[in-house]
């Protein structure tokens, strides 16, 4: 039985910064320490890698700081403030950017970036706990540091949602401008099967109307029912006697007047038609065959305009298909065509000409390139770290540098940004050409001009609350002012997990070759695939024979054994202590305690994911909180399954026996 342990790969590095060791799973004894690795192929135990040793950084960034699993996290760039508050912006899981229909950006193209947030959402303080989701409004031409300097962009505006109120996934601006200035904005409202109606003017102080700036407000736009796309009634038991619909992805006809709509749980394509009269609800259903036990799960939607202005083809990614639908609105009673990609394809941007459409299949670490006249797949990119590299990059967002030869991808287990030099003529291949190191899971990026905007979906580190950030890498979650350690919505007071790792936006200059060079080796320092790893875990000959997997689910390390004066824990935080968990003490004692491993997982969800398939699907990192169409757990949920399997099908493959007793 081998006990290499091969280089960690993209999903281990500067994951979700808490030490969860207990949470998502602590191994109790040097038996249980060795499971994973034990079993070859199950190597890539990244919820719990060591850490290595790593070289200096690339001159002129900021110093390597551990993050919350001991890897280090090393963010090019600075991070974009909060004009109300002075500090880094902070956003619940950034999912995409649209930039705004106006003219009077640093670059000529639109002056605002609006960024939808649609992770768990964010938790002010104990006494307004409910979970906000948001709208950020990034102003690009706010402030100028000089006569030769680009503007410096920042966060003017936040609308919040507060649960069940949501902002998922989908956001589109007209280009129309109605006669007051505005432009109309459209934005996915999840579980309450709404599509929110507001205006956008640029120029004001608070472009989005109607406001909501939080803790304690609500939205008051008005809102289109789209109750109606789905298929099945309603049931008090589920999603909140909601009738399953679930609107996410969004785009519009180019002249303004028909909406198209993701709705995830109905598997279909709803189209809403004469938006400024008496609008028209009407549903594709996008289902090989239409069999309901085949779900697609839609997730984006983008249009490929006619030259009268209204739609020509509409494609819709299949994030549980591996494939796209393209729909042609003017027949939409026609068969459905359907362009194969790969694994959980998601965002989608199309080129300033709409020959070519780029796709990131977030679950494959790959983007595929569709010719829209064609309308096949004609290239498969793959933006993984190295071609060796395990799989787990889950590419989330691209951009489209502003000369349209560059493709900017963030891929959000890798905590980098990944650099595409796209083929020029119709036989050349388009080049990995490095990467860019980032914050903790990007999960957007935009480019604006000669510069880029990547969203950080979990920060870069924050003070000991989720609304104060700073380049930590950890995320503390110790009673604090805003939640103490009694009180809060729930009685239990502290704050929730899921809350507790939010976002930031990094400003980065478009790097040169050199400048690349330089990142790409920094990138790769920090997913342990170059500089010091340690590779076998015994010097000599492998002395074990059975492998103990002992999983422990829902409490920190300090929680339980912070009474350990063995170990590197907080007493004042321990909670379970020895008179309660005597067990889980004599095992520690008489194995090993581990108390420096850290672990990705953030709660049950994930955590049974890590422990299982050392991975984190995009379905999941998005589904925090919502889980639109289950609660994941080991094998009932394929949008839950990594690519590489579950630990036990590893253990089958190498003709391994196994019992499962959990």
């Amino acid at each position: 039985m081998s006990a290499e342990i091969e280089p960690a790969d993209s999903p281990s590095a500067t994951t979700p910064p808490t030490r969860f060791c207990t949470r998502a799973v602590r191994l109790l004894a040097a038996l249980s320490g060795a499971a994973a690795l034990a079993l070859t192929g199950l190597a890539r135990l990244s919820p719990c890698a060591a850490v290595p040793s790593i070289n200096a950084p690339v001159p002129g960034e900021r110093a390597a700081e551990p993050a919350s699993e001991g890897r280090p996290i090393t963010p090019a760039g600075v991070l974009i403030k909060d004009a109300a508050t002075g500090r880094p912006a902070v956003l619940p899981l950034t999912v995409d950017f649209v930039r705004s229909t106006d003219e009077d950006g640093p670059d000529g193209k639109g002056r605002y970036l609006i960024a939808i947030n649609s992770g768990y959402g964010i938790e002010f303080s104990g006494d307004t706990n409910k979970a906000q989701q948001s709208l950020s409004v990034i102003d690009l031409g706010a402030g100028d540091a000089g006569a030769a300097a680009q503007p410096v962009p920042v966060v003017i505006q936040n609308v919040y949602f507060p649960t069940p109120q949501s902002a998922n996934v989908g956001v589109v601006l007209s280009k129309r401008a109605e006669a007051d200035g505005s432009r109309m904005l459209y934005v996915s409202g999840g579980i309450e099967n709404k599509i929110w109606v507001f205006r956008f003017t640029p120029g004001s102080d608070t472009p989005i109307t109607p406001a909501s700036p939080g803790p304690a407000t609500q939205v008051e736009a008005p809102f289109i029912d789209v109750s109606g796309f789905a298929e099945q009634a309603a049931t008090q038991r589920y999603n909140d006697n909601h009738a399953p619909a679930y609107p996410a992805g969004l785009a519009l006809s180019p002249d303004g007047e028909t909406l198209f709509v993701a709705v995830e749980l109905a598997d279909s394509l709803g189209i809403v038609s004469r938006l400024r009269g008496a609008r028209d609800l009407s549903r594709v259903d996008l289902r090989r065959g239409g069999d309901p036990r085949r779900t697609i799960d839609p997730y984006g939607v983008t249009v490929l305009p006619a030259k009268d202005g209204k739609a020509a083809k509409v494609y819709v990614s299949c994030w549980n298909d591996s494939a796209l639908a393209v729909v042609d609105p003017r027949h939409p009673h026609a068969p459905v065509r359907r362009i194969t990609v790969d694994r959980h394809p998601t965002a989608m941007t199309l080129d300033a000409r709409a020959g070519r459409l780029y796709v990131v299949n977030s679950d494959a670490d790959t983007v595929s390139v569709i010719d829209t006249r064609l309308d096949r797949e004609i290239e498969r990119i793959s933006v993984r770290l190295a071609e060796k590299a395990l799989p787990g990059g889950s590419p989330e967002g691209l951009a489209l540098g502003s000369d349209g030869t560059t493709l900017y991808v963030a891929n959000a287990h890798s905590n980098a940004v990944a650099v595409v030099a796209l083929a020029r003529a119709r036989r050349e291949r388009s080049r990995l050409a490095g990467f860019i190191p980032a914050g903790q899971y990007p999960s957007a990026i935009a480019a604006v001009g000669s510069r880029l905007i990547v969203a950080n979906g979990k920060g870069t580190g924050f003070e000991n609350s989720s609304m104060i950030v700073n380049d930590s890498g950890r995320a503390p979650n110790t009673a604090n002012e805003r939640f103490p350690a009694e009180g809060g919505q729930t009685g239990l007071g502290g704050q929730y997990s899921g809350s507790l790792i939010s976002g930031n936006l990094s400003l980065i200059d478009i790097p040169d070759e050199r400048r690349l060079h330089g990142f790409t080796q920094q990138v790769l320092r920090n997913n342990g695939l170059i500089g010091e790893v340690r590779s076998r875990l015994f010097a000599g000959a492998n002395p074990v024979k059975h492998v103990i997997y002992v999983i422990k689910e829902n409490r920190t390390y300090d929680q339980v054994f912070g009474d350990m004066k063995e170990g590197n824990g907080d007493p004042k935080l321990c909670i379970f202590g020895e008179e309660v968990t005597p067990n889980h003490h004599k095992l520690a004692r008489e194995f090993t305690l581990f108390d420096n491993f850290y672990c990705s997982g953030v709660l049950s969800a994930d955590g049974h994911q890590w422990v299982n398939e050392a991975y984190v699907t995009d379905y999941l990192e998005k589904s925090f909180g919502g889980f639109t169409r289950s609660y994941p757990y080991e094998g009932n949920d394929p949008l839950a399954f990594a690519p590489s399997g579950f630990l036990w099908d590893n253990a089958l493959s190498r003709k391994r026996t196994l019992r499962n007793y959990g």
